[in-house]
């Protein structure tokens, strides 16, 4: 099994493992990659209540063999390294999912033709730009590696991207005219031009501390999350007769420009935050538009009007019977 503290990969696959008790209950359509380094090498896993360890440091080859890999639909890599793997063969392939793994070489690993799924998770780390240009069937990304300093996606089938703490500054979706979603949190990006894509429905681009309002007197906690204090601005170009219902827009911009947001029905702002609109639209919809700041409804806007505009300012922004609790780093919201 090698020396001890040799990082080994552990890889387990139902219908590859005979005479285990409980294996029958695991997909044979998903498989789990782990790459351990420990004193004496071990992988341990439960299978309907049985230890079994199985030991192998594992190839292209060896995966290939092992997961039948024409068959299987999924795929999770947990702390192993990327390097020079090929799942161009893996035909039936729809989902993959990468936690605390080194991508040092990636060209070729997410060209799976049903791709449609791809997440890179927290602790996961890359030596250069992640392309995911290949992935021509990809419909969900999802990019929570703080370490990934730039991406490339040109999916036309893309219908949902998240973004969230990582360091890239750029992030070009024009190509992706399908996409419906888009969620930007905390990350190095202080632009974004969303004129391509008319078919998005829902955009929210978050900075500051992600929080939680509390009642102090039943102690009950909101299930919805705002953010405070964002210290980073992030300007918008939307595109003209678009779709986009719901916007979170918590950046430190003073003046954000809507006017093209004509199907609006849900806001949600920074404290210190103003929003220009349409005059002639507001007059048709302000009582369609919900508007939030720090949380909170507003059941009445400031508004300075000028021919053919209106700027909104919210009017509540805090309230003694509420606090709120900080949601910590990595806790879902």
């Amino acid at each position: 099994m090698g020396k001890k503290g040799t990082a080994l990969f552990c890889c387990i696959l139902a219908a590859a493992v005979a005479g285990i008790p409980g294996a029958d209950s695991l997909a044979a359509e998903s498989f789990r990659v782990n790459e351990i380094s420990s004193a004496d090498g071990s992988c341990i896993r439960q299978v309907s209540g049985q230890n079994y360890q199985e030991y192998y440091e594992i190839t292209q080859e060896e995966m290939e063999k092992s997961v039948s890999f024409e068959d299987v639909e999924s795929l999770r890599f947990e702390f192993v390294t990327i390097h020079d793997l090929n799942l161009a063969k893996a035909k039936k392939l729809k989902t993959v999912v990468l936690e605390n793994a080194a991508i040092k070489r990636a060209e070729n690993f997410f060209n799976a033709v049903k791709l449609e799924n791809i997440t890179i998770g927290q602790g996961s780390t890359t030596e250069s730009t992640l392309d995911f240009s290949k992935a021509s069937n990809l419909k969900s990304l999802r990019l929570l590696a703080k370490d990934i300093k730039g991406v490339k996606v040109s999916g036309r089938q893309l219908r949902e991207i998240t973004a969230k703490d990582i360091k890239a500054k750029k992030l070009n979706l024009a190509k992706c005219t399908k996409l419906k979603k888009v969620t930007i949190q905390n990350t190095g990006i202080k632009s974004l031009n969303l004129t391509k894509n008319k078919n998005l429905t829902e955009v929210a681009v978050q900075n500051g501390e992600e929080c939680r309002l509390t009642d102090l007197k039943t102690g009950k906690t909101h299930e919805d999350t705002f953010f405070k204090s964002p210290e980073q601005g992030c300007k918008i170009r939307f595109a003209g007769k678009n779709k986009i219902k719901k916007l979170e827009y918590y950046t430190s911009d003073k003046l954000i420009d809507l006017t093209k947001l004509t199907s609006l029905k849900e806001l949600h702002i920074a404290k210190g935050t103003a929003v220009k609109v349409s005059a002639a639209w507001y007059q048709n919809n302000k009582k369609k538009v919900k508007v939030y700041c720090e949380g909170f409804l507003q059941k009445k806007l400031k508004q300075t009007k000028s021919k053919n505009s209106v700027i909104l300012k919210p009017t509540k922004v805090s309230d003694g019977s509420y606090g709120y609790d900080m949601l910590s780093d990595g806790e879902d919201s």
